[in-house]
């Protein structure tokens, strides 16, 4: 195990890189380490910089609860599944209430995926550089790991479940197809045998899983690779392509008749446009300054609920829920960093890994609208 002073010899700009990575105090203390400091004390100090930054880019981590199993020799999380409202009993005067025995019906979430990326600095590269290399690519590693943790939090979010391939006889235009699974959230690909034909998706009514196409696909076979959503409480967009503030309100009292209280609504950004052009939206924020942040993130308040806008969500749906009560995600990260010796291979070399699990604990706790797409129509 190589000491920080045999790093500091063999690779000088290395330490001069990470003095503008770390803070003043920060790289202070690592020149105030000993001879015996273990290599694994400069590793903490990088993985912490990539996990700052994949923390702060990720915008699926705002939306549910996380518990980070770092340092924890285990590999799943347990907590309690939310039961029905217990409801009191008609009792006369004098009769004595039998208590109701409550279990935690417990619910455990396990790191189902396993992530890993390699990053190799070169000598070479340090002294051709003029800019801060290490940060930026620190940087690049946090934001790629932020990117693969939003697409698992929001598949887990909407519930997605994927069918990599439902067959069809073709037929002409005019045909209305019936998914087996319903509602259906994103059509990812459409065949005809062996012909990629799905720009020619005419109309994807997602809440009764149906598809029409504009052309003539006679004699072959439809190839559709599509996903669906196991949500219970969803609503059909009122105005189909549109969405309104009747969907949002009515997704609302869905969740709201199981005594659940959403808090915010998490959309794509077409659906987000809909609202912020709403007069409702517009009479409460005009001049107030809450409309500047409008190209992403949180822009305010739509129903009384908070809006957030991002690409993440599937253009044809948005998602009212409580963040607190639906979704648990556990995660778990490590790293490890070597160098190599040889000169003609000669580079600093770190590994990330991390391990994410998810599941829903409460799912009267979120309301899915859907058919708010540009191509969203009843079937």
């Amino acid at each position: 195990m190589k000491t920080l002073e045999e790093l500091s010899e063999k690779n000088p700009i290395v330490l001069e890189e990470l003095k503008k990575t770390l803070s003043p105090k920060a790289y202070q203390e690592f020149l105030d380490m000993t001879k015996t400091t273990d290599i694994s004390d400069f590793e903490t100090k990088i993985f912490t910089a990539v996990e700052q930054v994949a923390v702060e880019s990720s915008e699926g981590r705002a939306l549910v609860r996380i518990k980070d199993l770092k340092g924890q020799a285990t590999n799943y999380f347990t907590v309690p599944k939310e039961q029905a409202p217990l409801e009191p009993e008609d009792v006369a005067e004098g009769i004595t209430v039998v208590p109701v025995k409550i279990g935690l019906d417990p619910k455990v979430i396990s790191l189902t995926e396993r992530w890993g990326k390699g990053v190799a600095i070169s000598q070479d590269a340090i002294d051709d550089c003029q800019t801060d290399l290490i940060t930026l690519s620190l940087e690049s590693v946090g934001k790629g790991f932020a990117q693969k943790e939003d697409k698992f939090i929001f598949t887990t979010l909407f519930r997605e479940v994927d069918v990599p391939d439902e067959d069809f006889a073709g037929n002409v235009a005019a045909t209305t197809y019936t998914f087996a699974h319903n509602p259906s959230l994103q059509i990812i690909r459409i065949l005809a045998d062996a012909v990629d034909v799905t720009s020619h998706l005419s109309v994807h009514d997602m809440y009764h899983g149906k598809f029409k196409m504009d052309n003539d696909n006679s004699g072959k076979t439809l190839h559709v690779h599509y996903t669906y959503t196991t949500h219970t409480l969803v609503v059909d967009a009122a105005t189909d392509g549109t969405l309104a503030y009747a969907d949002v309100t009515t997704a609302f009292a869905l969740s709201r008749n199981l005594y659940e209280k959403q808090t915010v609504i998490v959309g794509n950004p077409r659906g987000v446009s809909q609202m912020i052009i709403d007069t409702k939206f517009i009479s409460a924020y005009e001049g107030s300054g809450k409309l500047a942040p409008v190209v992403s993130g949180e822009i305010g308040e739509f129903a009384g609920l908070r809006v957030l806008n991002t690409t993440r969500v599937i253009e044809g749906a948005a998602l009212c829920l409580d963040p607190k009560r639906f979704v648990w995600i556990v995660t778990k990260g490590g790293m490890y960093e070597k160098t190599y010796s040889p000169a003609n291979n000669d580079s600093h070399e770190f590994y990330f890994y991390e391990r994410m699990g998810g599941d829903v604990v409460n799912g009267s706790a979120a309301a899915l609208i859907v058919n708010i797409g540009a191509k969203s129509g009843p079937l």
